[in-house]
C-alpha cells in the first residue's frame, strides 16, 4: 500500500500532468495511433524472436539444479580476470614504438 508522505504528495501533480499530456496526445491522434500499434507489435515480435532463437537457456542445459546455476553465476560475477583478459596480447596490433612516431614540427 502506498503511504502518503511529503515526497509522494509533491510528485503527484507532476505525474498527473505527464499522464494527462500523453493521454490527450494519444486521444487526438488519428494515423499516429495506428502507427504506434504497428511499432508495438513489431517490437514484441522482434523481442520474442530474439529470446527464443538467439538467447538459448545455457544455464538450464549445463546445470541440473538451481543451486548449481546460482553457484556458477556467483563465481562468474566475482572472479577477478587474469592480466591476459585485461591487456591486449599484442598480436595483430601495430607496433607503436617511440622511434617510429614522427615528432617533427610543422611550423
Amino acid at each position: 500500500m502506498l503511504r502518503l508522505n511529503e515526497s509522494n504528495v509533491r510528485w503527484r501533480p507532476a505525474l498527473k500532468s505527464v499522464y494527462s499530456f500523453y493521454r490527450d496526445g494519444l486521444q487526438s491522434m488519428g494515423l499516429g495511433k495506428t502507427l504506434w500499434k504497428i511499432i508495438a507489435v513489431k517490437l514484441l515480435i522482434i523481442f520474442l524472436v530474439f529470446k527464443f532463437f538467439f538467447f538459448p537457456d545455457v544455464l538450464k542445459k549445463e546445470f541440473k539444479t538451481e543451486g548449481q546455476r546460482a553457484d556458477h553465476v556467483a563465481a562468474a560475477l566475482t572472479r577477478i580476470p587474469s592480466n591476459s583478459q585485461l591487456i591486449p596480447s599484442g598480436r595483430n596490433m601495430p607496433d607503436r614504438s617511440p622511434k617510429e612516431v614522427n615528432y617533427a614540427r610543422t611550423d
